[in-house]
């Protein structure tokens, strides 16, 4: 595994996106031939399952003692006063908390409202809000962001 996140310059937290290409390396694998069989019938198709709802408390606006004391997320509206920004520190658990919110996962935000994931991005740490813009094309309702472990990237989660 290490030889294949070498070979494409990532990390062990990077993120891949849909659409990009990947080097693989190590010798080619043999593929067998298909044998041809009757095709199964297809079995009932079901309802998906409704997606995950998770709930984000913010604590509130507050300054680095705040995040210090890891009360909870730290929101906080920039300046151009597009988006609600809820921003975590990784070392107050919002890796753990944000990393496996998922596109069309439904987040309810305490105070704030409900809100679905629309895109997953991320910038260098101290990426200004012009940056955090261009990751999805304009502002989403809604940010969260939180540092990835052992990087200087922020990730970013959409939401709408």
């Amino acid at each position: 595994m290490s030889n294949v996140l070498s070979a494409n310059g990532l990390g062990e937290y990077s993120l891949i996106f849909p659409g990009e290409t990947l080097k693989l390396s190590g010798p080619p694998v043999p593929v067998p031939a298909l044998a041809t069989a009757p095709v199964p019938e297809a079995p009932a198709l079901t309802a998906p399952a409704a997606p995950a709802v998770r709930t984000i408390f913010v604590a509130g606006a507050g300054g680095q003692a705040m995040v210090d004391r890891c009360i909870g997320p730290i929101h906080f509206t920039p300046t151009d006063a597009y988006s609600l920004f809820i921003t975590e520190h990784d070392f107050c658990g919002g890796w753990a908390r944000f990393s496996g919110i998922g596109v069309g996962e439904t987040v309810v935000i305490s105070g704030f409202g409900t809100y679905t994931a629309a895109g997953r991005g991320q910038v260098a740490q101290g990426a200004t809000t012009n940056a955090v813009s261009a990751v999805f094309g304009g502002f989403p309702r809604a940010i969260l962001q939180t540092c990835i472990p052992g990087t200087n990237q922020m990730l970013l989660i959409a939401l709408n």
